[in-house]
């Protein structure tokens, strides 16, 4: 299978963004800011515990 380019959108908190994906084979990858959604960085303890505001989202077809 070769290499392809999906596009769409993702709405996600409300918020609607034109998104593009590669697609290896069987695999689908997409590194989503959830900043760009409108969603908070997670953070605890005053803090000093912050959680990566990216999230690597990956699907097998």
């Amino acid at each position: 299978m070769k290499d392809t380019e999906i596009a769409g959108r993702l709405t996600l908190h409300g918020v609607t963004k034109d998104i593009r994906l590669s697609r290896k084979g069987n695999v689908v990858e997409y590194a989503l800011d959830q900043r760009d959604f409108g969603i908070k960085q997670y953070s605890a303890m005053l803090g000093t515990l912050k959680v990566k505001p990216v999230v690597k989202v990956q699907i097998t077809l």
